[in-house]
């Protein structure tokens, strides 16, 4: 499969670690790269942020035009981005409470457990968009997104609704290699979706989905 996450083109781009043990300053910004350290509270990501190892006790908040890289981290909250031109890829490790990527320039969840739901929403992208390999407790909505490269929900396994709709790209959305405790439901998506002849598993499946 043709992917081209962003969290492993910057994964080299590191401007500078923070060494120490931890940071307990009242809702921090990050503006370059944090390693291994422990942010007490919540964190706001502004433009050149890459938590690499990182544990957040609190939530993430990613700002207009900021960005969010992860690479094992830990966060014990949410992560929330509304603004525009932002970019969220989040690679690996934890998110104890929800996602919801609302507009910028990336939403993606690779390999990464979350506790909560994930919602990726009016994101308009050269890069990919959408959950790959990962496992969500609740509900997983990839929505009304533009991307000139690729589209997916491919081998995450969501214990709560899988929901594609109203996306638009090239080659067709990927629902793929899927297993999906309850809906997967699919509709309003030009080209329709295709699964890669890899069939998805689920409680029922609806709409442009119901033979994938």
């Amino acid at each position: 499969m043709k992917r081209a996450f962003l969290g492993s083109a910057l994964a080299g781009l590191v401007l500078m670690t923070i060494g120490v043990s931890a940071v307990s300053a009242a809702n921090p910004v990050c503006s370059n790269t944090i390693g291994a350290v422990t942010i007490t509270g919540n964190l706001t990501a502004g433009p050149g942020c890459l938590l690499n190892g990182t544990t957040v006790t609190g939530n993430v908040t990613v700002t207009a035009g900021g960005e969010l890289v992860t690479d094992g981290a830990t966060i014990r909250g949410n992560v929330t981005s509304t603004g525009a031109g932002s970019i969220v890829s989040i690679n690996g490790g934890l998110v104890g409470g929800s996602i919801q990527v609302t507009g910028g320039s990336v939403g993606e969840v690779d390999g990464t457990t979350v506790d909560g739901y994930v919602v990726l929403t009016g994101i308009t992208t050269d890069f990919t968009v959408g959950a790959y390999n990962s496992s969500i407790g609740g509900n997983l909505i990839v929505s009304n997104n533009d991307s000139s490269f690729d589209l997916f929900v491919f081998k995450d396994t969501v214990r709560g609704n899988v929901t594609v709709d109203g996306n638009t790209n090239t080659v067709g959305t990927l629902v793929a290699g899927n297993t999906v405790s309850g809906v997967l439901g699919c509709a309003n998506n030009t080209p329709a979706p295709i699964d890669g002849v890899e069939p998805n598993s689920a409680a029922s499946k609806t709409g442009q989905c119901a033979s994938l």
